[in-house]
């Protein structure tokens, strides 16, 4: 999981994706609804929670077939991008990911995992914590 979040594992595809663009060329675009809580409460159940984009005629007819059968509840685009960035924006590569792939049949995974994303120090840590909590107040003074 730490590899996976720090995207130094994921596909070079996807630094650059074509499908978060708009227009979309998908009928259905679905992510992860980050911080679903804070907006819809009633939605978090812990297990995680999709977020539905329905991004032609055609998409919206065909969730509407399947609608009775999924709880949902109606959202707003930017509640669901203020939490999952990722939904119309790609990431940046990660800038140590060709060498973690050269290393990968050289050392273990628990190796390269120490390697590549150790734990912060307990000093990075609490920089970590105080920049999310200014972040949060931020959010909820401007938006």
């Amino acid at each position: 999981m730490r590899l996976f979040l720090s995207r130094i594992c994921q596909k070079v595809s996807c630094d650059d994706c074509l499908y978060r663009k708009k227009p979309r060329i998908a009928d259905i675009t679905q992510g992860d609804y980050w911080r679903v809580s804070k907006y819809h409460p009633e939605m978090n159940d812990n297990k995680g929670t999709s977020v539905v984009l329905l991004n032609t005629t055609p998409g919206g007819m065909l969730f509407e077939s399947v609608a009775d059968k999924v709880v949902q509840c109606d959202s707003r685009i930017e509640n669901a991008i203020a939490g999952n960035p990722c939904i119309v924006r790609s990431s940046k590569p990660h800038p140590k990911r060709a060498e973690f792939f050269a290393n990968l049949d050289k050392y273990s995974l628990d190796q390269l995992i120490k390697m590549y994303c150790p734990f912060p120090s307990p000093l990075k840590r609490m920089y970590i914590r105080v920049r999310g909590m200014l972040g949060r107040i931020k959010r909820e003074i401007v938006g």
